[in-house]
């Protein structure tokens, strides 16, 4: 099973809800309540109430029912649950939900009332008293499992449903649209971290220079693209007030101010170029929700602005503002595209970022696997890099800093049994495909952890020599081949669960059994070197460790 990063993270929050909530009910029905509350109150962006929840006897395929009233009318969230963690997207799921709705929306008042579920009962007569001013009406079926590549027949059901209910509602529900969607936990999670982001309902309003933006310039089904021009001193502006804020999908986040902005700070100062800052900086690229242009007021209005591309320039025009030196003649480009698809942000945050500067490492940082694992190492109280120079976690209860490097060597090394790979520091192809889906996409957090604690503590054990003999050498240089070996025998042999490990490594339970292994480890090593050493004369132990035919040799050894 692919128990990924997101799902890890949304089984964290879901055991957290049950040792909140839920600790009181039959331990078969503690995972659905928290599933369907934790989904529903990620979707609904609400808390959830008892009389929201309509799961149990005569339920009709429903789960949760959100009502929730504004100006513009009333939305109704309407979620079917399955928090199995085998669970995947069904035809007979999707055919008790068609029946749900119906009930819902279509069935006559005789055969609802019939219903004995008092709470969805008491939701179908909300609906129906105020069927006018419904606006929207958004089902949800989330299976924690699904597989987004739905099947054919999955996929003809889903279109079936929302065609019907589409039609049904132009007749009887005039004001409304529906809509169904299929939810997996990754979806919940990217869900959940779109609206943490800091600027996620911020509308920004800049002003525009010239008698025009270019609108729709290149459009496709998932995103268009504008052009529009802008005074320097208002990007200053925007920078000043909203800083970082602004910068939170941008993978070169980490970068300060170096030596070479120094241009682009002449450039916008200087009586000789400021006027021609236009044409001498490629200017801003900027991904937002959407983007209205007011033509008579010359101003265009951003919803969740994000700086992709130009945080540089960006940055420098606010020193160069507040240091009261910026021209006002300064003019940049801007590059708008409106979109709210997560792999189409992604994929125009890698393609305007190609820079030699940037390393690959830096383009992932923002995928939500990074994102989960940031968070699950900081739940457990670790801070996790996900971009270089990214600042450290320093409250009090994290205990230490990983990199995300660091991480994906600690994982190459004992899951995958290629610490001489991981010693070769070939951050490219660490990163790139397919190295990069097998290390972060396909593991739970709660392992990727694990090796990375153990791979620290047999760093921090070679630390400690002088390194003036072979067998302290070993130890040394190959941490992650010994980590290799500890990680084999804990899991295969001594049948250690992760939690198991990880305690003795952070208490120092078992410390003599951990020691003991860290020894025969480091004494098998020894003995690979003695092996080769008879072939070939050693010279560096460094670079024997990071042969790859020694992995295999070590594989041989282990899997006698």
């Amino acid at each position: 099973m692919n128990n990924s990063p997101q799902k890890s993270a949304i089984n964290s929050q879901i055991n957290d809800l049950i040792s909140l909530k839920y600790l009181g009910l039959n331990k078969g029905l503690q995972r659905g309540a928290a599933f369907n509350e934790l989904s529903a109150s990620i979707i609904c962006e609400s808390d959830i109430q008892s009389e929201d929840i309509v799961d149990g006897d005569d339920d009709n395929g429903l789960d949760v029912v959100f009502i929730n009233s504004n100006d513009q009318g009333i939305f109704i969230n309407i979620l079917n649950c399955k928090s199995s963690e085998t669970e995947k997207f069904s035809e007979v799921e999707l055919g008790k939900i068609k029946n749900g709705l119906f009930y819902t929306f279509e069935a006559d008042k005789k055969k609802y009332k019939k219903l004995e579920n008092q709470n969805l009962l008491a939701k179908i007569e909300e609906i129906r008293e105020d069927k006018e001013n419904i606006v929207e009406v958004n089902c949800f079926y989330c299976a924690f499992s699904g597989d987004n590549n739905k099947d054919k027949k999955i996929k003809r059901e889903v279109e079936e449903i929302q065609n019907y209910f589409s039609e049904y509602f132009k007749t009887v529900y005039p004001n409304a649209k529906f809509n169904l969607s299929l939810i997996n936990a990754e979806d919940l999670f990217y869900i959940d971290a779109q609206r943490k982001q800091s600027l996620r309902n911020e509308k920004i309003s800049i002003p525009y220079y010239g008698d025009k933006v270019i609108s729709n310039e290149v459009e496709t089904e998932k995103i268009d693209g504008r052009l529009a021009t802008v005074r320097g001193e208002e990007i200053a502006k925007l920078v000043e007030k909203y800083g970082e804020s602004l910068f939170e999908k941008n993978v070169r986040g980490w970068m300060s101010f170096r030596k070479y902005n120094k241009d682009i700070l002449y450039s916008c100062s200087s009586d000789n170029e400021s006027e021609l800052f236009w044409f001498l900086n490629n200017g801003l690229t900027i991904v937002c929700d959407k983007c209205v242009p007011e033509p008579d007021k010359k101003i265009l209005k951003l919803t969740a602005p994000q700086i992709i591309n130009g945080q540089q320039t960006a940055r420098v025009l606010e020193k160069a503002y507040k240091d009261g030196i910026l021209k006002e003649n300064v003019k940049v480009l801007l590059k708008i595209y409106v979109t709210t698809a997560p792999d189409i942000i992604i994929k125009v945050a890698k393609a305007t970022n190609s820079q030699l500067v940037v390393k690959s490492r830096d383009l992932v940082s923002n995928n939500t696997e990074q994102l989960a694992i940031q968070n699950e190492f900081i739940r457990n109280k670790y801070g996790y890099e996900r971009q270089r120079g990214e600042k450290k976690s320093k409250t009090a209860d994290i205990k230490e800093n990983f990199n995300n490097f660091f991480v994906a060597q600690s994982v190459l090394s004992t899951l995958f049994g290629q610490p001489s790979f991981a010693k070769k520091k070939q951050e490219d192809k660490i990163f790139g495909e397919p190295n990069y889906s097998k290390i972060f996409r396909n593991n739970s957090v709660d392992e990727i952890l694990t090796v990375t604690l153990l791979c620290n503590f047999c760093l921090g054990e070679g630390l400690k020599l002088e390194r003036k003999n072979i067998s302290d050498q070993i130890k040394y240089f190959a941490f992650f081949h010994i980590a290799r070996i500890i990680w084999f025998n804990l899991k295969n042999k001594e049948k250690m669960k992760n939690d198991e490990i990880i305690s003795i490594i952070q208490n120092h339970k078992n410390k003599k059994k951990l020691n003991n292994i860290y020894t025969k480890a480091s004494n098998i090593l020894l003995g690979v070197y003695k092996k080769y050493n008879k072939k070939e004369k050693i010279i560096s132990i460094g670079h024997l460790f990071s042969r790859l035919e020694v992995d295999k040799d070590i594989n041989k050894l282990l899997f006698k």
